[in-house]
């Protein structure tokens, strides 16, 4: 298998997998609209706000150090 299909391949992987995260997110949040009252579905969506920051500024570091160190 070439190099060019491996990267092609792995980036389906990679999209598939994060667009999942994306649908069970969505998903729950739905489930959780339903079952909670409006304050704590609220204090819930600003805790998920945070983490999804957090995760999305963890995972732009790394990249930037991986891009640095050329690995």
């Amino acid at each position: 298998m070439t190099s060019t299909a491996r990267i092609a391949r792995n980036s389906l992987w990679i999209t598939g997998s994060y667009m999942a995260g994306r649908v069970l997110t969505l998903v729950s949040q739905i489930v959780l609209a339903r079952i909670l009252v409006p304050a704590d579905f609220g204090l819930w969506a600003m805790v998920l706000l945070l983490t999804t920051l957090s995760a999305l500024f963890r995972e732009t570091a790394i990249a930037q150090v991986l891009i640095h160190r050329g690995l």
